[in-house]
């Protein structure tokens, strides 16, 4: 256990063959005393680890012998841990409904002996992967449970990815005025909480989502808000780039916001670049979910040739199409709709 430990803070200090070295030393010396329970902490430490250096390669095969070990050998603790983990890679690789169907198993299993903050957790990984389906409706009651199960017990990690991913849904429901609120709430917790797992991801990039939508409709509302959802914004994608900092997994969805950003404050040229950038590192990293998202920029960009938007929106079509992603292949149909009248 101290090896894997020893391994995570080497890995969040970005000294990684450290951490590469201490959980070797952790997976050794747990398979030599032939202890399942050290050897699924340290398997599970592992991925984590990984999956914040944007390592996702390895992990479903690594992730799917960890949940083995935990439903054989571990106890309900280890495999809801498992689960979750699972839940995330899942979701990673563009498979929403399996992490859906995944992280009910955990929040199942929590529920039924009264652990709120495992439940919370895996309903938080549930709702990220209903919001990417489309379903914001249940992601809502989803993450309104969550909130219930977090009172009082101090997880501030929790906590902003639960209103940041609450005002995406809402945002995408075109509920601008409570998605802000969540916003708000999620923001807060940014100043104060430090980023010490790869999952806290979904929050940031969520919050940054979120206050982007809301500045572009003051802008087009000429409102008196403009400036200070500006700020905002602004705010957000600097918790998002510190975040990235350390768990570089979250560089592809900062890139794609950052093009986003230079879309509403209207530099072509800068947004172009961005969008180049994060195709390049969605690919890299193999996050199909923001590449299709990236490709879906595409296909609207005001700098994109007029003959390449369909090839981007059929392509953009075809990547949502996989992962069952409803919001967005409304929204290319709509476009697609408005192009031709």
């Amino acid at each position: 256990y101290s090896y894997a430990m020893l391994g995570q803070i080497y890995g969040i200090r970005g000294r990684h063959r450290q951490a590469t070295r201490y959980f070797k030393l952790s997976r050794a010396m747990a398979e030599k005393l032939n202890r399942p329970g050290a050897m699924i902490f340290s398997s599970n430490a592992h991925i984590g680890y990984l999956a914040g250096t944007g390592a996702l390669a390895p992990l479903t095969d690594m992730v799917s012998d960890s949940v083995d070990l935990s439903e054989i050998y571990g106890d309900r603790q280890d495999a809801e841990t498992s689960w979750v983990l699972k839940s995330h890679v899942q979701y990673f690789s563009g498979q929403m409904e399996s992490s859906i169907e995944t992280a009910q198993l955990a929040i199942d299993s929590a529920r039924e002996r009264g652990n709120r903050q495992n439940e919370a957790q895996a309903e938080i990984a549930k709702a990220r992967a209903l919001i990417a389906t489309g379903n914001f409706v249940v992601a809502v009651d989803s993450l309104n449970r969550v909130k219930s199960n977090l009172r009082g017990l101090s997880d501030l990690a929790s906590e902003l990815v639960c209103f940041g991913l609450l005002g995406l849904a809402l945002i995408r429901q075109g509920k601008l005025g409570e998605a802000r609120v969540e916003a708000m709430e999620c923001l807060a917790r940014c100043k104060s909480c430090e980023a010490v797992a790869f999952s806290t991801l979904h929050g940031y990039e969520a919050v940054a989502e979120v206050c982007l939508v809301l500045w572009q409709e003051a802008r087009k509302q000429k409102s008196r808000y403009t400036k200070s959802l500006a700020e905002h914004a602004q705010h957000a994608l600097s918790h998002l780039e510190n975040f990235t900092s350390r768990f570089p997994v979250g560089r592809p969805s900062l890139i794609l916001l950052k093009a986003r950003r230079a879309i509403v404050s209207d530099d072509i040229r800068k947004a172009g670049k961005f969008l180049e950038l994060a195709m390049t590192e969605s690919r890299r990293v193999k996050i199909p979910y923001i590449e299709a998202q990236v490709v879906f920029e595409l296909s609207r960009f005001a700098g994109t040739p007029p003959h390449l938007r369909n090839h981007y929106r059929t392509t953009a079509q075809d990547l949502f199409w996989r992962m069952r992603s409803q919001y967005f292949i409304d929204e290319l149909a709509a476009a697609a709709k408005a192009s031709r009248e």
